[in-house]
């Protein structure tokens, strides 16, 4: 009797932890939306990165009726317009798109057992470079990397992220070697990654056909940067102590990656930084040096972030088109998107130019799309940088077609060109 009596109240006990652990999860589910929300905010004041802006512009034109890879000249294979559909359902706006970062961010979360420290990872290593292809990458690979057993489902998932530069799948297939085994998350990914390859060639066989080619022969002209050599260092302690867990193999994919792009940019170390912050905080053994490591990425991430400013504006008020000669895609981005004017190339930038000097077909194709593109639509003012060793506004005058545009003065770092005619 007593024996019974204590198994009842035992089991009272165990059914009212469990009712209580509900509303736990329940509010710890609210309160990892309100910070999602709070990232939102916080992003909301802060200028897009230029690559993220200058996509959003794009697919917006891709939405207007222009034919990607043949009116948008964009490097980038075509999955990275499709997710940003759907992160802006279809809107192409910054809230929207800012606003679908957070929801992925939320979802990834929710699927790794340690929700905090994936919230850590996924947010403050891109609070800079935010909504990039490879914080996109971040985003989708970790709850694959972290699963105990994973499923198809986080296969599709990683899909949306990691196939969005080859480089990338290096992060869950040497997570996968790491594991032993090739799992159903994988095998869905190489499925979908197949099926991409299908879909490229019949629905944008352009990609394939002009823009790889030019990509090829011009892509190394655009100057890549050294540095951040201590994060590196940070990363590779987080790797080398926890080197049997399976996300140790998707943080050296992951800097596999950023040493094969060539480029050595920041947003590029994003995933790898983000792993290292995920683990370096999870991590049961050395707990110190992993904290440590974890705690200076991120506060090098931040300082990144509070570092960064406004672009400088030289675009007169109520100007409706403009169009910035460069090669550097910052320079015209997220300014003129911010700033709604619509800049007048079907290039982000003039980024063939530099590694083309030797190839006058190929600037020759690039003068006469830009030409085009400011004979159709007129921009009111036209800008270059003094700091820029080639003259893009001689190059354009080239072609006989492009005239009108006159020295108007220089503003912060900006030659100005203007014409009257254009309205």
């Amino acid at each position: 009797m007593v024996n019974q009596q204590g198994n009842s109240a035992f089991s009272a006990i165990t059914a009212a932890l469990a009712r209580f652990r509900e509303p736990t999860d329940l509010q710890g589910r609210v309160l990892l939306a309100l910070c999602c929300l709070g990232l939102w905010a916080l992003q909301m004041h802060r200028p897009l990165n230029a690559d993220v802006a200058w996509l959003l512009d794009a697919g917006s034109r891709w939405f207007q009726g222009q034919r990607l890879y043949v009116d948008i000249l964009e490097l980038n294979p075509p999955l990275i317009f499709y997710d940003m559909a759907v992160l802006t359902a279809g809107t192409w706006s910054k809230p929207a798109f800012l606003a679908g970062v957070c929801v992925a961010i939320y979802t990834s979360c929710l699927w790794c057992e340690r929700r905090w420290i994936a919230f850590a990872a996924l947010s403050i290593p891109a609070l800079l470079p935010f909504g990039q292809r490879d914080h996109l990458a971040l985003i989708t690979v970790l709850p694959y990397l972290v699963a105990r057993q994973p499923t198809w489902r986080m296969g599709a998932w990683m899909f949306a992220g990691a196939a969005l530069k080859p480089h990338l799948l290096l992060i869950p297939l040497l997570a996968a070697l790491w594991r032993r085994q090739v799992d159903t998350a994988v095998l869905s990914l190489l499925a979908l990654v197949g099926v991409y390859a299908a879909f490229i060639a019949t629905v944008h066989p352009a990609y394939l056909v002009e823009m790889v080619p030019l990509a090829r022969e011009t892509y190394s002209g655009v100057i890549g940067e050294a540095g951040y050599f201590y994060e590196i260092a940070l990363i590779l302690v987080v790797l080398l102590t926890n080197r049997r867990l399976p996300i140790a193999g998707g943080i050296l994919g992951a800097l596999l990656s950023y040493a094969l792009q060539g480029k050595f940019w920041y947003y590029q170390l994003v995933p790898a930084a983000g792993l290292a912050v995920y683990q370096g905080l999870a991590a049961t053994t050395l707990k110190a040096a992993n904290r440590a490591c974890a705690i200076a990425l991120s506060i090098m991430a931040a300082a990144y972030f509070l570092r960064s400013h406004w672009p400088l504006d030289p675009i007169p008020p109520g100007t409706k088109r403009v169009l910035f000669l460069t090669p550097h895609v910052p320079i015209a981005y997220p300014l003129v998107f911010e700033r709604k004017v619509e800049n007048t190339s079907p290039y982000p930038a003039l980024w063939p130019v530099p590694g083309a000097q030797d190839r006058p077909d190929i600037l020759d194709e690039v003068r006469k799309k830009q030409v085009d593109a400011i004979v159709r639509r007129c921009p009111q003012y036209i800008f270059t940088d003094v700091r820029d060793r080639f003259d893009y506004f001689a190059f354009l005058s080239a072609d006989p077609r492009f005239s009108g545009y006159r020295p108007a003065g220089t503003i912060y770092s900006f030659r100005v060109y203007a014409n009257p005619a254009c309205r």
